[in-house]
């Protein structure tokens, strides 16, 4: 400032604000140091706005409501006013989308300076074009800057980014600064504008100038995904994996069809349970819009429904039991055998798994529990009768005989359910047929009420 002086008739009021300017020097030390407003990142190869001060004048910068603190207010002296903030994080901006920048300003004691600008380098071209101007004194209502000790102002504007600039960082560089021409002091011009690169001269510049990144997105998103594996079989899970290019931040997935039919998460895993083709859908968005809708087709084979007969097996140690599958092209069973058939002989109750295969290569498993009873002391449990009751064979396989004497008999199963019951003769012959194997309890009853019990044991 002291060059411009010496080249202007010095008046008390210029003296006054000389003397105003060495006591905010002092005044102000306290709070901030020369080193506190350092380049903090290199700006090359962009222009570096020279000034002969280290006065910060700007409070915090917005964009959308995220606010970022500048810092206190700084002293005169004779530095370069510059800083790029690059630890300064905004909300991403898009293409055709709008933002709203909200700068506060600071007072100063001095009467300068009264001029601001905000530029971003939409082209990246390491150069701040008129073209790039977003806000200044002339487009918002806060037109002159605090100074001499006002109440210090915000300026915002809500702007528009061009659909021509190019996606990515961007640098974004905010001055504050003096008429750039003619006396610092001159009083605030309508037609007056702050520059990206300051060219005055050393000593005769007063302002600030801060840099930031920015980043633009590149319009609303464009769908698109993949489907892994795109032919699956019943019960199994497909992969969904996001593709969508400039920068999605929402996933709306349609899967009808799958356990999930509406998903949100980028890249999610469904499970279709039916056998059919199913088309899944997925819409992309972010600030910018919501992508159109992107669909692609899966297959959804059927998975062989085995079944082993018998149902439910029950058999004495030391006996065989025969294991037949239905339901698929080829088979593996848990013994290491292959087959539909299969013949074992457990010694304890014992879980037997087969995997079965279908000519579309989808395969299923299905398990069956073999009890084993010692089948000792199954015949007579209680009684009160001297007649000689009787049942056999036991165990038994499809009929079963009954010498009851004149008796009434119940068979119940081992959920204490009746499956069947008669009133007997001399020799009574029951077809067992429809009963599963397994362990029942007879009681047999006489026209005295003496009764007789007795366990006996089914087998496949």
């Amino acid at each position: 400032m002291k060059a411009v002086l010496a080249q202007h008739k010095v008046e008390p009021t210029i003296l006054k604000k000389n003397i105003m300017k060495k006591k905010l020097t002092f005044l102000a030390s306290a709070f901030l140091t020369v080193t506190s407003f350092a380049q903090t990142g290199n700006p090359a190869p962009y222009c570096v706005s020279q000034f002969d001060n280290n006065y910060n004048m700007v409070q915090s910068v917005g964009i959308n409501g995220t606010n970022f603190n500048v810092g206190p207010v700084g002293s005169w002296g004779a530095q370069n006013s510059y800083t790029f903030f690059n630890n300064a994080v905004f909300p991403s901006l898009s293409l055709n989308g709008t933002a709203t920048v909200a700068i506060s300003f600071y007072s100063v004691t001095d009467w300068e300076p009264r001029y601001f600008g905000v530029w971003i380098d939409y082209d990246s071209n390491n150069t701040f074009d008129p073209g790039e101007l977003i806000m200044n004194n002339a487009n918002t209502t806060f037109t002159d800057l605090p100074t001499g000790g006002a109440t210090p102002g915000t300026a915002s504007l809500v702007i528009t980014v061009p659909g021509t600039a190019l996606p990515g960082v961007k640098r974004m560089r905010l001055v504050r600064s003096e008429n750039p021409v003619g006396s610092p002091y001159a009083p605030y011009s309508s037609t007056v504008q702050a520059l990206a690169c300051n060219p005055v001269a050393a000593n005769s510049a007063y302002g600030c100038t801060y840099d930031f990144t920015l980043s633009i997105l590149g319009g609303a998103p464009v769908a698109n995904f993949t489907v892994s594996p795109a032919n699956i079989c019943a019960g199994k899970t497909v992969t969904l994996t996001d593709l969508s290019t400039n920068s999605p931040a929402t996933w709306t997935w349609s899967a009808v069809g799958a356990s999930n039919t509406l998903v949100t998460t980028q890249n999610p895993s469904l499970v279709y349970v039916a056998p059919g083709t199913y088309t899944i859908g997925l819409m992309a968005g972010n600030n910018a819009g919501v992508s159109a809708l992107v669909t692609k087709t899966i297959i959804v084979q059927a998975s062989p429904q085995l079944t082993v007969s018998p149902s439910n097996i029950t058999i004495c140690a030391k006996k065989s039991a025969t294991l037949t599958v239905n339901g698929a092209s080829t088979y593996s069973w848990n013994t290491g055998t292959g087959g539909t058939v299969i013949v074992v002989s457990p010694t304890v109750t014992t879980v037997y798994t087969v995997t079965g295969t279908a000519s579309n290569g989808c395969s299923s498993a299905l398990s069956k529990t073999l009890t084993v009873v010692s089948c000792v002391g199954l015949n007579e449990l209680t009684g009160n009768w001297n007649e000689q009751a009787a049942v056999f064979p036991n165990p038994f396989n499809g009929q079963l005989n009954f010498n009851a004497f004149y008796g009434k008999v119940n068979m119940y199963n081992e959920l204490g359910q009746v499956v069947f019951e008669f009133e007997g003769d001399t020799l009574e012959t029951v077809d067992t047929s429809h009963l599963p194997s397994g362990i029942y309890i007879i009681k047999m009853t006489n026209e005295l009420g003496n009764q007789k019990s007795f366990r006996v044991i089914k087998t496949n």
